[in-house]
This record gives structure tokens, sequence and C-alpha cells, in this order.
């Protein structure tokens, strides 16, 4: 009997009881059984604490218009379980993960007896990533990390770049409780003489990162920020940006519009700069394609729905930015689901000046903070709750003629996703 989809994916549920470990032993392990289908690929490595996957789809999208064929791989999924893995932006088949993971089964025997434990279910999805843009003969592949970077599964592969986007207080559990411990874990996937390219960083952090780039014999180039001049919302409701490139100056019109983009941007624009040269093709093909880019639940605006996945300070923080930016003076409907080991508190904190009311949602999810624990402390701070549910219930509460923002984690916009999408895969760019 052949290994099928829904295999892969038993095989998996048995996987999640044993959380996250990070750690690369059984990783190195795991890929030396399977042949080391690292060996084989180009990666670009994203680590930071935001920005990552707007970052990587900006490039993937570049990269595919550019002729490349690309591989991007990413997490967490929002709708289908297949979105993790993509060529050229198209989620691969159930087939292709099925046989990934077979492969992976195939081997289990084998890392027990070398390691005495199993592997975990990202280590197994990381795997099979690696598996699936090898068999595809992926010329570029766009390797997001999952937490952190220097014990992450993700930090077995040797890239020809490194993206550092930025550094902020996020999974402090497992990463550490300051700026400079957390520094420290993201620093962790440069390499020897591999170029690394930082977004916007404090103090802190900036000096870790150069003191790890300088023993590893890696040159730091900053992200492009100084050479963008932004010219505001288009009519068209893009993103217009005026860029500097070495040879000219171009206009741009990208489709990723909050304000905080803009920096995702300056360090996407620097790292093509690179890829141009790598791959010997034209800059202007690749910063189209970045123009392109789609980054689902970011931001995304369907007509008075705005979907962000803000899920920790810093990121509400630019949400709120950009919503007071495009739509200035305004207040907003807000439809919020928070995990309980984030700091939601503080979140509501800064949503709450720019807030008509608040519709709170208990996500999908064993993690999720219950909605009766966010009402009681919104209602202390004088604010309006609407009511309390699931996703579905906020969905069908919705007011068509007034602005609402669904926030406060990955998983609440996937549900919304889903729901408005029919289950449709969703798209990644617009090429």
């Amino acid at each position: 009997m052949s290994f099928s989809f829904d295999d892969a994916q038993e095989y998996l549920d048995t996987l999640l009881v044993f959380g996250i470990k990070l750690g690369l032993k059984n990783m190195e392990v795991l890929c030396e059984l399977l042949g080391n289908p690292q060996d084989a690929l180009k990666f670009v490595h994203v680590a930071g604490t935001n920005g990552k996957g707007s970052s990587c789809s900006m490039l993937a999208a570049a990269c595919k218009n550019a002729g490349i064929k690309t591989g991007f791989y990413s997490s967490p999924f929002l709708c289908n379980f297949t979105e993790r893995w993509r060529v050229n932006g198209d989620e691969v088949l159930k087939e292709q993960v099925a046989s990934a993971i077979e492969k992976i089964v195939a081997v289990e025997e084998e890392l027990i007896k070398q390691t005495s434990v199993k592997p975990t279910y990202f280590e197994v999805l990381t795997a099979a990533a690696l598996l699936i843009f090898n068999e595809a003969k992926a010329d570029i592949v766009i390797w997001e990390t999952g937490m952190g970077g220097r014990l992450d599964a993700t930090n077995v592969v040797e890239p020809i770049l490194c993206l550092i986007t930025n550094i902020g207080m996020d999974h402090t559990q497992y990463l550490g409780d300051s700026l400079e411990k957390i520094a420290v874990e993201k620093a962790g996937i440069i390499k020897k003489g591999i170029p690394v390219i930082v977004g916007e960083l404090d103090d802190v952090a900036r000096k870790v990162i150069l003191e790890v780039a300088e023993s590893q014999g890696a040159a730091v180039s900053q992200s492009s920020m100084s050479r963008i001049i932004d010219l505001g919302i288009s009519e068209e409701s893009k993103r217009h940006l005026k860029y500097t490139s070495p040879q000219k100056s171009n206009e741009m019109l990208f489709s990723m519009v909050g304000k905080y983009q803009l920096k995702n941007i300056g360090l996407v624009l620097r790292a093509l700069e690179f890829i141009a040269g790598e791959f010997n093709v034209d800059f202007e093909a690749l910063a189209y394609g970045a123009t392109q880019a789609i980054w689902p639940g970011r931001f995304e605006v369907r007509e008075n729905l705005i979907l962000d996945g803000a899920h920790n300070e810093h990121a509400v923080q630019v949400l709120i930015e950009s919503l007071v930016e495009i739509y200035p003076e305004q207040k907003f409907n807000f439809i919020c689901g928070i995990l309980a080991d984030k700091e939601w508190q503080s979140l509501l904190d800064k949503i709450l000046p720019i807030a008509n009311n608040f519709y709170l949602v208990e996500i999908d999810n064993v993690r999720t903070s219950k909605p009766e624990f966010l009402e009681e402390y919104l209602l202390d701070k004088g604010a309006e709750v609407t009511g309390r549910g699931k996703a579905k219930d906020a969905l069908g509460s919705i007011d068509e003629n007034e602005k609402t923002v669904v926030v406060g984690s990955l998983y609440l916009i996937g549900e919304f996703l889903c729901m408005l999408n029919g289950g449709e895969a969703l798209k990644i760019d617009k090429l």
C-alpha cells in the first residue's frame, strides 16, 4: 500500500506531543540519513522577530519573475497545510509532501538508534522541505527561520546570503528574556564568510550581530532604506516608492501597503542587488517581481475588512501606524483573538486609543486566551465589547459599512481567510 497524504498527517500528529525542542543534532543526523539534500541547494536564510514572511514572499516573487526556479519554505500555514512549501509561488502537491515524509519515516528507526529521540514536528517539516526542493531542482530556496536561528531546525543549511529583519521581544521562554539574548539566537544563522544584510536594529542588537559577523568573517550590509523615498499611497491603493539602485532611480508601486513594509522593502531590495549578481539576472525584473508580492493576512485589505496577524507589541505598533497613515482620524471596530502565552494586555492597551469596540474570539488552538479574560480587562479600561465567540460568529457580526480590523494571531487570521476564500489556495503574488 502506498504512503498517502493522510498517512503523512497521521504520522505528524504523533509528533505533536513532543512539542518544541531547539537544537541541531537530530536535524543534522536526519539530513545525513536522507543523503544531505540541502547540499545541492542555494538558500537565502531569513531570521528576525517580525517581517520574515513579508520579506520572504517579496524575495520569492522577485526570483520567480526573473526566471529563477524558486522554493519557499515558511510557517505557519494559514489555510492549506501545503502552503508551507511553495515552488514558484504555488503550493506543492499533497503527493509531494507524502513522498517526502515517507522517506523520513523510513529512516526514523535509524535516527532514534543514533540520537535516542524521535524527530520533532518542525524537524520533519523542515527535512521534507529539503527533499521537496531538491526533487524540484530549485535554483534558489527562500528559507524562513521557524524560531530564533542558532538552534532552529532550518539552521542546518549553508546559505549564500543571510537576512536579519529586526529583533524584538518574542518567544522569550525559548530565546531569552532580553534583546541581547534574543539577538544572539537570531545571529546564529550567520555562517563563516557568508554575507549578511540587516534591517532596523537597536544598539544592543546591532552590537551583538556585528560581533558575531566579525567572528565569522561575514560581511555585513545595511538595508537600502536610505535609498527609498516614500511617496505615499497611490490612486491604485499601492505603496508608491522611488528607489535609487546602483544603476538608476526607479518608481515602484508595491502591493504591500502597510507603512511598516518600507523597512522590509529596503531589506529586500538590497538582497535583490546581491541576487542579481549571483544569478546574473536583471535587477529590474527582480524588483518588479517584488512589487507584485502578496503576503496574506499582513495588512490585507478586503473592502472595509483589514486582516493583520500582528501578535506582539512591535507588530501591533506598526499596524497602528499604518492604519493612522492610510485612514487618518478614524476609529475602527476590532476583532481580537490572542494566544494566552502572548502579552495580550499590552497589545490591547496599544489598540484601545483607535478602537470603537471589540469582538473577542476564542481561537481554534489549545493555546488560545479566554475571551472572558480579555473582556474583563477591556471593560475595566472603559472599552465597549460587542460580543465574544468563535471566528465564524465574529465574521457574522461585521458591519459592512464600518472598517473592521482582525488582529492578534496568525491562527485567527488563518480561520478568517479560510472562511473568506472558501478553502481555496492563497496566492502570494500577482504574477
